[in-house]
């Protein structure tokens, strides 16, 4: 399968076809998928970072179409910000050492700017559930309010009395 800038899949068939065209610019990006890492809290699975990872801070472009297509929106509760507008957030801080969390796809998550602010800076928090790439997160904000965002939307759970 094939997706465009837009994620909408085509077929193989179909950019093929684009292919032979003199009419058309088609860039052809191979993306491999990041099945989770020992060192990220998101892991189900292990393998082993370039020195770009725990050194660099901004992902690489690869990297970032691997989140895009992992996570095609801003995942903060209610937000439907295309990723490719958003920044990604480094769910386990990154340090720029060993110790902290690497650039790497398993590692980042897509929030807009402002929601990126808001986690930021006032309180709230999330943690993935499930693999990376699943879609699934929890956020609680400063007052202890649960949301749960998947790719089906979000779903605020009752504060516990």
């Amino acid at each position: 399968m094939t997706l465009d800038h837009t994620g909408r899949p085509h077929l193989t068939q179909t950019v093929a076809t684009w292919a032979g065209r003199d009419d058309l610019h088609l860039t052809i990006t191979p993306v491999h998928h990041c099945t989770g890492c020992a060192r990220c809290e998101s892991a189900r699975g292990a393998h082993t970072h370039d020195a770009r990872a725990t050194t660099q801070h901004d992902p690489l472009p690869a990297q970032r179409v691997q989140v895009e297509l992992a996570d095609p929106a801003c995942v903060f509760p209610y937000c439907t910000r295309p990723t490719r507008a958003c920044d990604l957030d480094h769910r386990v801080p990154f340090t720029g050492d060993d110790q902290g969390g690497a650039t790497c796809p398993c590692n980042l998550t897509p929030l807009c700017r402002h929601h990126h602010r808001l986690k930021t800076h006032t309180g709230w928090h999330y943690r993935p559930h499930g693999p990376a790439g699943s879609g699934v997160f929890e956020w609680t904000d400063r007052y202890g309010q649960t949301f749960v965002r998947d790719r089906a939307g979000t779903s605020a759970r009752p504060r516990p009395d």
